[in-house]
């Protein structure tokens, strides 16, 4: 059953309110009003300003039909970051299914995602991704990823036979 505030509340943090015309050619992006996305933010330190846009606002989805009633579970491990990651975390935050394997990747303490450059070195072709937003819980949590309600590891046993002991589990 889902609760009052099903998801966590978090501030968005960027570190710029606009990019330098000498920096824009080397950061290629699929939305060039990045160059801009701190113009309205809100300085709260000498390190950050907070995107006070309701970007991260989540409209819910409502349900058509009967609602499955059965046991729900969900594989988990160090490759789920970002979406996968808020899945898992929204998952064990609301109590929607049993979660199995290992901790995910991603960290409980703050993410970034939403917005991207691409930096590409003109001289060398190299290419890296730089994330422009920061989401931080306002409420201290762990430094580390969701961990699993059934920790079943990955073993170099398991996958010199072709076993998927977390699948074996959740199936169980």
């Amino acid at each position: 059953m889902l609760r009052e505030t099903p998801f966590e509340e978090v501030q968005r943090l960027i570190r710029y309110r606009t990019v330098p015309d000498d920096l824009r050619p080397a950061l290629d992006t699929w939305d060039r009003s990045f160059d801009h996305l701190g113009e309205n933010a809100t300085r709260i330190d000498d390190r950050f300003l907070r995107l006070d846009a309701p970007g991260d606002r989540v409209d819910p989805i409502r349900p058509r039909g009967r609602r499955y009633a059965g046991d729900v579970r969900v594989l988990i491990g160090p490759q789920n970051s970002s979406a996968t990651f808020q899945f898992a975390d929204f998952v064990r935050r609301n109590r929607l299914a049993t979660l199995i394997g290992e901790t995910t990747g991603g960290n409980r303490r703050g993410i970034n995602g939403g917005c991207f450059y691409f930096v590409r070195l003109p001289e060398t072709g190299l290419e890296a991704d730089l994330p422009l937003i920061g989401r931080f819980p306002t409420t201290p949590q762990p430094d580390r990823g969701v961990t699993p309600d059934m920790a079943v590891p990955i073993t170099r046993a398991d996958i010199a036979k072709g076993t998927d002991s977390q699948l074996g589990r959740a199936l169980a």
